[in-house]
């Protein structure tokens, strides 16, 4: 009996390991470091702008952004006094590329500086 127990303990430790292996090594957003340490190593590229919607006498903008791997991303603005990110939000039509749900998460939040710095350079005031 101990023997059984044995051997399916150490089946219950391998296929944990195999599981969180084959993660790693499928998972594009994720790196391991020499530490062990996982780190994130997305890095969102705006490739296209479109505008969604204005208020034109508030000051509010809303612009959908086109990433590089195809991800679409709501993004709201306020004018006044200067341009100012408010909200970033993922369009749900294909799975989030950093924790890969198909749902809706708060992911693109911790990006807001990245794509705001992309949006200032000259793409703010084209298109509004």
């Amino acid at each position: 009996m101990k023997w059984l127990f044995a051997r399916l303990t150490q089946r219950v430790k391998f296929i944990k390991l195999y599981k969180h292996a084959a993660w790693v090594e499928h998972s594009s957003h994720v790196e391991t470091m020499k530490t062990g340490d996982i780190k994130m190593a997305y890095r969102p590229k705006v490739v296209g702008v479109d505008k969604a919607g204005s208020n034109d006498k508030d000051g509010l903008y809303e612009f959908v952004l086109h990433l590089e791997d195809g991800t679409m991303c709501r993004v709201f603005y306020n004018r006044f006094p200067e341009w100012k990110l408010t909200n970033v939000s993922r369009l749900l039509k294909t799975p989030c590329p950093i924790c890969r749900k198909d749902y809706i998460c708060n992911c693109f939040e911790k990006f807001k500086v990245e794509l705001d710095a992309q949006m200032q350079d000259g793409r703010l005031e084209q298109l509004a």
